[in-house]
């Protein structure tokens, strides 16, 4: 089949990281595929260059490098906020199928789900990404669950010993939204221990991102002066797997979450993960290889549904039923403290599932199941 993406195709974005994945396997079944990317072509892994027939320059949507697509594809699909599917989506007669992902509950921006019609099929990624799409009156017959994936690099159970024995706590932080609960991270942290424990917690973000996330730090740095040691890591890590491999036990505390790929990247590397018990990481974390925080559900910021949304003018009440999940940071402390503990024993049982999440969560047998919606 010839297929076209169109779409974020760049990695410096979880979406761009999904369609190359996606794009590698169609690759390896033998279908030709062009790219088309909607953010640029900065870092876009080499082995892709070759199919990249035209990109808009990052954040400059009204300029053209290459070209456009001009004919027909046997399959388009993209990954991008439904608003753009009519544009995104207009290149193929059928198998015309949209990504997309939106954690808020209780609330849909107006106006976005009529774009379902022009998408033969939408791929939510969770349960919970589903149920919110249903939510919005959605037809259900267009929505077909494919999760994301993890390359088998990381279907290793392996401890890179460093040369102290402190427990590591492990965050990748792909930025410091709301919805991610940074602060309420940095707290349950502070409370559960200070510098006489033997803890350690390596945050690894970029450095675009870290001059949003140095106020934070110094703000607990100073309400907490015995604070236990923290390390930030903004250079780029090319084997990230190493990095899993180094510490103990993924961290994350997110009040909104359709899937949170480093948690399944954590599992399949043989680490336990902290997380809040809600949302769509909930398909792949119980309590056999997680510590799931327990909360209540409340009312984000406007600005924080208006973000989510890529909207900014419509009036607040529009929003006021939104809700996310806002972890109990007491509960945090405890799991904390409990996974210290007993870290390791989670380990063993995480090797019990990992065969069936090996296959599950294989980018080979995800791009298969899309191909198999082709008609």
């Amino acid at each position: 089949m010839r297929i076209l993406y169109y779409g974020f195709g760049a990695n410096n974005h979880s979406w761009g990281i999904v369609a190359q994945n996606f794009i590698r396997q169609f690759k390896k079944m033998g279908h030709e595929v062009d790219i088309f990317s909607t953010n640029g072509i900065n870092h876009l892994p080499s082995d892709l260059s070759s199919n990249i027939i035209g990109h808009h320059p990052e954040n400059i949507f009204t300029e053209i490098s290459g070209k456009r697509p001009n004919e027909k594809y046997d399959m388009n699909f993209s990954f991008t906020m439904m608003r753009n599917f009519k544009k995104h989506l207009m290149f193929a007669d059928q198998n015309r199928f949209g990504i997309w992902c939106y954690e808020w509950e209780k609330y849909f921006p107006p106006g976005l789900a009529k774009y379902e019609e022009f998408a033969d099929l939408i791929f939510p990624c969770s349960e919970h990404a589903k149920k919110v799409f249903l939510d919005a009156k959605m037809s259900e017959k267009k929505l077909k669950i494919i999760p994301y994936g993890v390359d088998e690099d990381w279907y290793n159970f392996k401890d890179l010993h460093l040369k102290d024995d402190k427990t590591k706590y492990l965050t990748v932080m792909a930025s410091t939204d709301g919805r991610k609960n940074i602060e309420g991270m940095f707290e349950a942290w502070c409370k559960a221990f200070n510098k006489d424990d033997s803890v350690i917690w390596i945050i690894k973000i970029s450095k675009k991102n870290q001059k949003d996330l140095n106020p934070i730090l110094n703000k607990y740095k100073s309400k907490y002066k015995n604070m236990a040691e923290i390390k930030v890591i903004t250079d780029h890590i090319d084997y990230m797997q190493d990095l899993y491999y180094s510490c103990d036990i993924y961290y994350s505390l997110s009040r909104a979450e359709s899937f949170l790929i480093p948690a399944l990247e954590a599992v399949l590397s043989g680490k336990p993960v902290i997380a809040s018990d809600h949302g769509g990481p909930l398909d792949f974390l119980n309590k056999n290889n997680s510590y799931l925080v327990s909360g209540s559900m409340t009312t984000p910021p406007i600005n924080e549904i208006y973000y989510a949304a890529g909207i900014n003018n419509l009036p607040e009440k529009t929003a006021s039923n939104a809700k996310w999940f806002n972890p109990s940071i007491a509960d945090a402390v405890v799991r904390l403290r409990e996974s210290k503990r007993n870290h390791t024993d989670k380990k063993e049982l995480i090797k019990q599932t990992h065969e069936e999440y090996k296959e599950k969560y294989s980018w080979k047998n995800l791009a298969s199941e899309m191909i198999g919606y082709c008609k």
